[in-house]
């Protein structure tokens, strides 16, 4: 795990109970959360006003972050690109990677139902960062076409306009979207939905409802709080990445150092001795701390090159993210270890109770793996995803968003891949977890906070 531009930051998936820390007083509502299902919109065609040489329209959508497109038009001034969808839709939100935009330049994001009458969305848009940006469209904004129109500066204009990735996103199904969120490193949602029955499992929508209007945000005191696991003593466990360090909060929110002196400790995972295992990404190795915490000793390191994050099956099998070696690493009980999976960019694991593993990548993928190694994609399109955690009804899954912006969010998703907002507005979630309660916490690298989500 690294705090750096595109950064691999990872999660665990916990199966036993935590403990609640105290919680802070939230800050005042700031709107109504989208929960509906939100997923990528097929292209039906995509139109430009020009294409400079060696380059092509298609880098818009082909999904590779690496190849982009740029208009042909010699310092421009009118520099656009539209997306055509199948049918007039329900617009929640793009997701675009222009790179940095220089002073006096910048975007709008119109829609149309014909290509011909624009109305603006968005006016006066930046990328503040070279990763893919989440840019919220108002409530009610809906159209067959989706048009990105380019500002040049006046004084010093550049050159050409690229665009690398451009993607809609809408509801899939249902009525159109309430009122988005507004951008909010605390996201508290004013309505609050039924209560769900105790003993009855609440279905995703309703469950990410429940979790967007039950936010609490939880101070940490850590410098850079990073990966999370629980034991069977309903604590919870934390990594420093900035203090290099491991702490302990018990259920009545005493906070106490655990174990120190990491090299950029990533990701952490109980094993079934009660050891905790933390992948310290700068010193490429998979530590391991006893029972109550201290010392600690090298568990494996086998050539691992920025390894983020450990998971333990029933049977004691230990998985390992090993994120530069684009693979998951598989350690036996009897210290065997061998590739279980190449997979590229893989930043999280998580296992669930019949030991399939659920894992995400940089490049957005979140996809399930059985114990025979047989992977099938669940969803894709969530650029950043660098966390996620498994309970029997659905999936957590958070994304990092961007280096010093706070386009993070945490969502739910189901295991068809529909996906439903929790919270936005974050800065840089590094890990998500449940506990025995089905509550959800987030922690964020970004405002060094903890942030729980209860289901109730």
């Amino acid at each position: 795990m690294r705090i750096l531009p595109c950064s691999p930051l990872a999660l665990s998936i916990c199966l036993v109970s935590c403990g609640t820390p105290p919680q802070a007083s939230p800050p005042a509502a700031t709107g109504r959360y989208q929960i509906q299902a939100v997923s990528p919109l097929a292209i039906a065609g995509v139109t430009v006003d020009s294409t400079a040489p060696g380059s092509n329209a298609n880098a818009l959508v082909d999904g590779n972050l690496a190849s982009a497109w740029t208009n042909g038009g010699y310092r421009s001034t009118t520099a656009w690109a539209s997306l055509t969808l199948g049918a007039a839709t329900a617009l929640t939100s793009i997701a675009i990677k222009t790179g940095t935009s220089p002073a006096g330049t910048g975007y709008d994001v119109q829609v149309s139902n014909d290509g011909h009458s624009w109305t603006t969305a968005l006016a006066n848009q930046t990328n503040k960062t070279w990763n893919l940006e989440t840019k919220a469209l108002p409530a009610g904004t809906s159209g067959k076409y989706v048009r990105v129109s380019w500002h040049n500066a006046a004084s010093n204009p550049q050159p050409h306009f690229a665009i690398y990735e451009l993607q809609a996103f809408g509801a899939a199904g249902g009525p159109p979207p309430s009122t988005m969120p507004t951008s909010t490193p605390t996201p508290v949602g004013t309505k609050t939905p039924s209560p769900v029955p105790r003993g009855v499992t609440p279905g995703v929508a309703q469950a990410a409802a429940a979790y967007a209007a039950h936010a609490s945000f939880l101070g940490s005191g850590l410098r850079g709080p990073n990966g999370l696991a629980c034991d069977g003593a309903d604590n919870l466990y934390e990594a420093d990445w900035n203090g290099n360090t491991v702490t302990k909060v018990a259920p009545n929110g005493a906070s106490t150092h655990y174990a120190g002196g990491f090299k950029g400790p990533a990701g952490l995972a109980f094993d079934k001795a009660g050891d905790l295992l933390v992948a310290q990404y700068n010193g490429n190795t998979l530590e391991k701390v006893p029972p109550g915490g201290g010392s600690h000793s090298t568990f494996f390191t086998g050539g691992l090159n920025r390894p983020v994050w450990p998971a333990v099956n029933s049977h004691g099998t230990v998985y390992l993210a090993d994120y530069s070696n684009n693979r998951i690493l598989q350690i036996t009980p009897d210290g065997h270890a061998s590739t279980f999976k190449s997979i590229g960019s893989v930043n999280a694991i998580a296992i669930d109770n019949q030991d399939n593993l659920w894992i995400c990548t940089w490049s957005g993928t979140v996809a399930k793996i059985t114990p025979s190694g047989a992977m099938t994609t669940v969803a894709s399109g969530l650029w950043t995803a660098c966390a996620i955690a498994w309970c029997p009804s659905y999936l957590a899954v958070g994304l990092y968003g961007g280096q010093n912006s706070h386009n993070a969010q945490v969502l739910l998703v189901d295991f068809s891949g529909h996906r439903y907002t929790v919270a936005t507005g974050l800065d840089r979630t590094s890990s998500v977890i449940f506990d025995s309660h089905r509550a959800l916490y987030a922690a964020n690298v970004g405002d060094s906070a903890l942030r729980k989500y209860a289901l109730q």
